[in-house]
């Protein structure tokens, strides 16, 4: 079993094994992937997310209680404290980044995710696990002085807050940027919403390129798997700002919708050809869909 060919299986066994309630299955499928190759970034982009996202939906439509959302997300925690500790830096950007979700906003898986990719890729990360007050969070950066924040958004909700951190850190320090990222994103309507923000990131590793875009670094290499997963994401918000349908987008492009839907959720790799046409489509020059300068 390929690590390609498993991602889909490894989706439906995750969230399988979260809804029984098995850590020890959670555990011992993820350590199967990994142990076939796929990397631990697409394992949090491509299994644990989705699985967390369904699981809150489920919770959303009365399917399960909170306690088993509870349970489901403590067992996701340990998956990750346990596959994170692989991570190793091959080098050190020397840059110190804060992490933290939003005040009020007590989902801190993808908080996690995004300290553990940006400790693999050489950053000195202080995750703050917990939502943390404004006034305490602008003391603790003053102590800590750090060039980058990262605060995590799961709800819109408490979007104002992140407003309100990001006005108040660039108050103490025009010079330290905010990264804002989180599953809230997908429902932004306005770029008026996102201002206060040096940057913004649908997901955690568009997320690590975004940071070392903020404060100057060279962007990393990725890998085939992540260059897929941030072609697909471009696509998606692209799409959803010009608000066309996966089905639309297909008929524009002259491709099949199960296509295109592989394609946003970066399962999918790309021929030239099918790149120019759904650029085309979406009248966007190709650099917007492939993004970052790491694929030059």
């Amino acid at each position: 079993m390929t690590a390609r060919k498993s991602v889909v299986e490894a989706q439906q066994s995750y969230l399988a094994a979260l809804l029984a309630g098995d850590l020890s299955a959670a555990r011992g499928l993820i350590n199967e992937v990994h142990g076939a190759g796929m990397s631990i970034a697409t394992i949090y982009i491509d299994v644990l997310t989705p699985a967390q996202t369904r699981i809150g939906e489920m919770w959303h439509d009365g399917l399960i209680n909170i306690a088993e959302e509870h349970l489901a997300t403590s067992i996701t925690l340990d998956v990750m404290k346990e596959i994170g500790s692989l991570i190793s830096p091959s080098n050190t950007t020397g840059c110190k980044v804060v992490v933290t979700p939003v005040e009020s906003d007590g989902h801190i898986v993808g908080a996690q995710m995004f300290s553990d990719l940006l400790r693999g890729d050489g950053w000195n990360v202080d995750f703050l696990a917990y939502p943390t007050p404004v006034s305490d969070l602008v003391s603790f950066v003053a102590e800590r002085k750090p060039q980058l924040i990262a605060i995590s958004l799961t709800q819109m909700e408490f979007l104002p807050k992140a407003q309100q951190t990001s006005r108040e850190i660039h108050a103490l320090n025009s010079s330290i940027k905010v990264l804002l990222g989180g599953l809230a994103l997908s429902s932004t309507n306005s770029d008026d919403e996102l201002e206060d923000f040096d940057g913004v990131a649908g997901n955690a590793i568009e997320g690590v390129q975004e940071a070392r875009r903020l404060v100057g670094l060279p962007l990393a290499k990725l890998t085939l798997e992540e260059q897929l997963i941030e072609m697909g994401t471009n696509i998606k918000r692209i799409r959803s700002l010009k608000r066309l349908t996966q089905q639309e987008l297909a008929d524009q492009s002259d491709m099949d919708r199960t296509y295109i839907s592989m394609v946003e959720h970066g399962k999918q790799n790309l021929t030239m050809g099918a790149l120019l046409r759904i650029s085309e489509a979406l009248d966007v020059p190709l650099s917007e869909i492939l993004g970052s300068e790491g694929y030059k």
